[in-house]
């Protein structure tokens, strides 16, 4: 359970991350309806992450 929940974390963090700073993108943009989702979806795996950490 444990290794699971430390997969979540990081793909969580590597989506944001890569959302965020996007070397192939000239510039970022929030409003842009994928990158929300992209930071969405981090944000809700490492919530996941943790969830599994506590109550393992």
């Amino acid at each position: 359970m444990l290794i699971i929940s430390v997969i979540f974390i990081l793909v969580g963090v590597i989506s944001i991350g890569h959302t965020i700073y996007n070397p192939l993108d000239e510039k970022y943009e929030f409003n842009n309806f994928e990158n929300k989702q992209a930071i969405i979806y981090g944000i809700l795996m490492i919530i996941f992450g943790v969830y599994f950490i506590i109550f393992s």
